[in-house]
């Protein structure tokens, strides 16, 4: 009696008397941190008006990581304003926590004033003596910044689209 042996099974046993070991076809990414480090992230996008007591309204926004200290300074007609702030979202929560403290030409004039407030909704505080600041938070995804390339680049002159450009 004769056994029938299909190339395959040939191969295998070839493989295993030599010592080779097979290969998956498709192998994870050997880093997963740099895969997670290619995905946009979510940050707080401060959009910030402030009134001031003349009527006139000083406009100005920032990006803010979620759950970090920042702030935002704005010069207009000489002045200098200065908002720090404090976003707090737990997870994709409509619903964020705001601290903001307001400096204007180095007199503080709001101390730290910790509220409430839903994403995408302009808030308004106000304050006495016609003063008043409105914020909007707005959830925005950005992409990671992309490394630089070092490698320098040759300038060959000519068409850039002429596939022999450089060419002597």
């Amino acid at each position: 009696m004769r056994h029938r042996t299909t190339p395959c099974a040939l191969a295998a046993v070839l493989a295993a008397a030599v010592g080779f070991t097979a290969v998956p076809a498709l192998a994870a990414p050997a880093t997963p941190v740099a895969a997670e480090a290619e995905q946009p992230k979510q940050v707080a996008a401060v959009k910030v008006e402030i009134r001031q007591e003349s009527g006139e309204v000083v406009k100005g926004s920032t990006q803010l990581e979620w759950n970090e200290d920042g702030s935002l300074s704005i010069e207009q007609d000489g002045t200098k304003h200065k908002v720090k702030l404090r976003v707090e979202r737990e997870g994709k929560s409509k619903k964020v926590n705001v601290t903001v403290a307001y400096t204007r030409g180095g007199e503080d004039i709001i101390a730290p004033y910790e509220f409430s407030a839903k994403v995408k909704k302009r808030e308004v505080l106000r304050i006495e003596g016609n003063l008043a600041i409105a914020v909007t938070i707005t959830p925005k995804k950005v992409a990671p910044p992309k490394p630089k390339d070092d490698k320098p680049k040759l300038d060959l002159g000519g068409d850039p689209d002429d596939p022999l450009a450089g060419l002597d």
